[in-house]
């Protein structure tokens, strides 16, 4: 199978045996995937990286195929509407700038990651990150303040230290400083038993 196919964003649904779910599109991994294949295109310029043959595909993941086909439909629909005229027609039924989810649903909501490394030798491992609150507001906050951090403490132990810029991404800009600054908030990086 050619690189380029393997690295195509998910647009169906189809059950995923490694994981035990079905799994179909989601809505961030367009912009994801392209932040970490830059990642590792620049860890490998600087003499790092995951290895000559990384893939790195990104999908939602759902206990139940109804659910998994449900979500792909909707999403599909939103896509629609966001991209034709319809858009002016919805935009007023829609939450303006200001008017976020409750503290309530912010502090309820959560986010679990299975994150799947196939090694050149065929093992496979599998990873859980996690943590509370909503994603799209409580913990990208979180992500966001701690990378700010991040870069404002031990510029000696970022990937490529202090002299080191340019057009980066957490992997290869904030690497390990980051994750550390992340499981001191809450968020929880685990090897899957």
């Amino acid at each position: 199978m050619n690189k380029k196919k393997l690295t195509s964003d998910k647009v169906s649904v189809e059950k995923n045996n490694t994981i035990n779910a079905w799994t179909g599109p989601f809505i961030m991994a367009a912009a994801n995937t392209r932040v970490v294949r830059r990642g590792a295109a620049l860890l490998a310029e600087s003499g790092g990286g995951y290895g000559k043959n990384f893939v790195y595909k990104e999908s939602a993941y759902y206990s139940k195929k109804h659910k998994a086909y449900t979500t792909t439909l909707m999403l599909g629909v939103l896509g629609f509407v966001i991209m034709t005229p319809l858009r002016k027609i919805v935009r007023p039924f829609l939450k303006q700038p200001g008017q976020g989810p409750s503290q309530a649903v912010m502090d309820s909501g959560f986010f679990k990651c299975k994150l799947v490394a196939t090694g050149e030798n065929g093992k496979q491992k599998t990873y859980i990150m996690s943590g509370s609150g909503d994603p799209g507001y409580k913990v990208t906050s979180k992500f966001v303040c701690e990378s700010a951090l991040s870069l404002l403490g031990d510029h000696a132990s970022l990937p490529g230290g202090l002299g080191y810029g340019g057009i980066l991404t957490p992997s290869s800009g904030l690497g390990g400083v980051l994750i550390n600054r992340l499981k001191s908030v809450g968020i929880s990086f685990e090897e899957d038993s």
